[in-house]
């Protein structure tokens, strides 16, 4: 496969990864939409209302990656899934967060209820998701001492990336297992990760408060 920087090969923009906008929550809909129904199993646990949506977005829980044209190439979710009715469908969900708070002694909200990425189709930018996460925990850092999610087991493929992210499952069902990533592990992990990758890109710093 040839690769996107070789010569001859016609140049992809990289996608800044940014904080989604109210006017966005239509992108984040049909990119969802669209990639579940390519993918043909449930495995998106993201809202599936505006409202919902809004108050993802309101709560910073979310980070995207936006194209030039202001296509969205992916996000990043977290604690989503009190949006997707799992308290009520799902309690042994809710039942394996609490083990994971129990273990470490830990209130429920330094613990996120839930964690999603969702990625376009695009190979260029194979980094992408690693990109997106690190920016995730860069903002929920000093809310989340961990992430939390649910994974099925028939999901092979998820659960391999996750485990390459640094998630690891701490406890499991006949047909789920229960993920859990420490954000400050994480984050170091990340930063050594992507700067072997980048080692001459420089460091993006937010625009400073005027």
């Amino acid at each position: 496969m040839q690769s996107s920087f070789a010569p001859g090969a016609r140049h992809v923009p990289e996608p800044l990864i940014d904080v989604p906008r109210l006017n966005d929550i239509p992108r984040l809909i049909e990119l969802t939409k669209r990639l579940a129904a390519t993918a043909g199993l449930h495995t998106y646990r993201c809202p599936q209302t505006e409202p919902d949506w809004r108050l993802l977005i309101e709560a910073e829980d979310i980070v995207c990656a936006r194209m030039k044209d202001g296509r969205l190439a992916g996000f990043y979710a977290a604690n989503q899934f009190d949006l997707v009715d799992y308290e009520k469908d799902r309690p042994q969900v809710r039942a394996a967060h609490n083990v994971l708070c129990n273990r470490f002694k830990l209130p429920t909200k330094k613990v996120s209820f839930g964690a999603q990425a969702v990625i376009d189709l695009a190979p260029q930018h194979t980094h992408l998701r690693s990109q997106l996460l690190r920016e995730l925990l860069r903002r929920v850092g000093l809310r989340y001492r961990y992430l939390f999610t649910e994974v099925p087991k028939e999901n092979a493929a998820e659960l391999q990336v996750l485990e390459s992210e640094g998630w690891r499952c701490f406890h499991e069902e006949d047909e789920a297992c229960y993920m859990m990533l420490d954000v400050a592990r994480a984050l170091r992990s990340l930063a050594t990760h992507l700067v072997l990758h980048f080692p001459d890109r420089p460091e993006k710093r937010p625009a400073s408060a005027t």
